[in-house]
């Protein structure tokens, strides 16, 4: 019995072995052919991310390099990247990996790109997939989350499976539409589930993936990181008791380290061994229970360089790890400037998660603007209404009185009721509020949402983004939304 116990113990350290020991060979391969940071596609971004994220042992200044390499091309080309807004989604998930998940990068802000669907989604299919995951990576609670989620959705074949474009499915598309809707598994569970079977239904006897009809390293690649995403095990992924997923993601291995591209070449491949290396990576965190390779909440982001001595900086970190909030340039929050009624509108709809609307509501929230949807959205639950029928104002600063009257707004949405025992204190009982937002600022004060101890909310006074940052957080803990 002890013999048997004993081989059984050795034959699970073998398997983890397997497991964890196997990728780091292809590690050292990666950073062997990577000495230095670039910004690239291959050679760059995918090699850092996955160096960083299979706890390989980087030299100290290595992420640095990188942030220097990508700063200078960003000066050099004016903040802009590339046409390609694939490139800007692979950055951004690269700048999570290394605990920068703002997208700030010098005086750029990266993460604003990835507000304009109709560029990112210019590259179809694939420009939205990756705006999704880079947005999850990021911790993003932006309003365009939803826009990529439906697009992905409403476009899966009939067959369970993802195209690039309008041809059959493929295993690549779908492993990547798989591994965005992984954090929404739950919500989309029947075109996840769809999705699942479809990989079952292709992956032949050897445990690998055809696309075009070649097998490829990249399609294992792409399937390992999905199923690992979703919690499924690539080992036992299999169809009538063929190889694994693994198994044929294994095939594709060199002495080297390093991964063919496909099995018809002896070379090992630098893109198909960056790809693989993140699929190790992938299946390390998913054997060790740790979050998913392209979910960075296990990532401790630096905080913004100048709120380190403010009260609320705490409640500022937070929402700003949430997405809800984000910074300005090289690093910083700016917690005394003051912020606009469309910035206040838009933070307030996104940290409530509400859905974004299309419908023109009033005459200077115009379809171009940056805010419409948000202000739009904010109007339709009943969290702005404008300073006249037809006027919102949008660029005016916002005050501590309209600032009420959203807050209220926004509290009834989450269903939040003020607590009568609670009394106002005396320095507001002489502040001269206004009719129209007395009820509002009195709701604000006796929930909570604003801090009544401070005797700081003039009602005409504008309101800093510290200031708002404290209320869109109290606002969320009194609505049980944290």
């Amino acid at each position: 019995m002890k013999r048997v116990c004993f081989l059984l113990c050795l034959i699970l350290c073998l398997s983890s072995v397997t497991v964890f020991g196997a990728g780091g060979d292809t590690a050292e391969y990666v950073y062997d052919k990577v000495s230095e940071s670039s910004v690239s596609s291959v050679g760059g971004e995918w090699a850092l991310t996955g160096l960083v994220r299979s706890g390989y042992n980087l030299p100290e200044d290595y992420g640095d390099g990188y942030i220097s390499a990508l700063t200078a091309i960003l000066d050099e080309k004016n903040g802009e990247l590339s046409r390609k807004y694939t490139d800007y989604s692979r950055v951004l998930i690269t700048l999570a990996a290394l605990g920068k998940p703002f997208g700030i990068v010098g005086k750029y802000n990266l993460l604003e790109k990835l507000e304009d669907v109709r560029r990112v989604t210019a590259q179809g299919l694939n420009g939205s997939i990756w705006a999704l995951i880079a947005l999850n990576a990021c911790g993003s609670n932006s309003a365009v989350i939803e826009n990529y989620r439906n697009i992905i959705i409403s476009i899966q074949n009939p067959d369970g499976g993802w195209s690039f474009s309008e041809g059959a499915s493929d295993p690549d598309m779908t492993a990547m539409a798989l591994t965005a809707l992984a954090p929404y598994k739950e919500m989309y569970s029947d075109a996840v589930d769809k999705g699942v079977a479809f990989l079952r239904n292709i992956i032949d006897e050897n445990g690998r993936f055809s696309y075009g009809g070649t097998e490829s390293s990249e399609s294992s690649s792409q399937v390992i990181i999905a199923l690992c995403s979703l919690g499924i095990s690539p080992f036992g992924f299999s169809k009538n008791g063929g190889e694994s997923a693994y198994d044929g993601f294994e095939s594709f291995k060199n002495p080297d380290g390093g991964f063919r591209h496909t099995n018809e070449t002896d070379t090992s491949n630098q893109m198909a061994s960056e790809q693989a290396l993140l699929a190790y990576a992938a299946l390390k965190r998913f054997k060790s229970s740790a979050a998913s390779v392209f979910d960075m909440s296990d990532v401790d982001g630096e905080a913004f360089s100048d709120i380190s001595d403010i009260k609320g900086r705490e409640k500022i970190e937070y929402l700003a790890k949430r997405g809800i909030i984000s910074g300005k340039a090289n690093g910083i929050f700016a917690p005394d400037d003051f912020i606009t009624r469309a910035e206040f509108a838009t933070i307030a709809v996104n940290a409530l998660e509400l859905q974004p609307e299309s419908e023109s509501v009033f005459a200077d929230v115009l379809p171009g603007d940056w805010f419409f949807s948000t202000v739009c959205a904010a109007f339709e639950h009943g969290i702005v209404n404008g300073v006249s029928e037809t006027e919102f104002l949008p660029n005016e600063l916002i005050n501590c009185e309209q600032a009420a009257v959203m807050l209220a707004g926004a509290a009834e949405v989450c269903g939040v009721e003020p607590s009568e025992d609670v009394n106002v204190p005396y320095f507001y009982k002489d502040l001269r509020i206004s009719d129209w937002a007395a009820g509002a600022f009195d709701f604000c004060l006796k929930c909570g949402i604003f801090e009544n101890t401070d005797g700081n909310y003039e009602p005409g006074k504008s309101v800093t983004r510290a200031e708002m940052a404290v209320m869109i957080y109290n606002l969320l803990e009194v609505g049980n939304k944290l």
